[in-house]
């Protein structure tokens, strides 16, 4: 995939100058930024179930609902030694 996207960026150039003229540098890139930026998305979205800064916090999701599940069925769960405090961007 990156060698396409290098080879496609590469190429543009010479599909375009004909057509566009001196823009040509400025949209050629602004089209490898473009690739480039999606490819960094995909890299960042494709694995969520981690345990980096950018990762779905499902520990702390899952101790939320636990706990909000006893607490309205009257039960008490033993403390979290997991997890001590909640994440901070959990709303509780």
């Amino acid at each position: 995939m990156h060698r396409t996207i290098y080879g496609y960026c590469f190429m543009l150039p010479f599909g375009l100058v004909n057509t566009i003229g001196w823009v040509t540098p400025f949209m050629t890139t602004f089209v490898g930024y473009t690739f480039m930026c999606l490819n960094e998305i995909v890299d960042e979205i494709s694995d969520p179930f981690g345990k980096n800064e950018n990762d779905l916090a499902l520990t702390a999701m899952c101790r939320l609902l636990e706990n909000q599940i006893c607490d309205a069925g009257g039960l008490t769960l033993p403390p979290d030694t997991e997890n001590p405090s909640p994440a901070k961007h959990i709303v509780q």
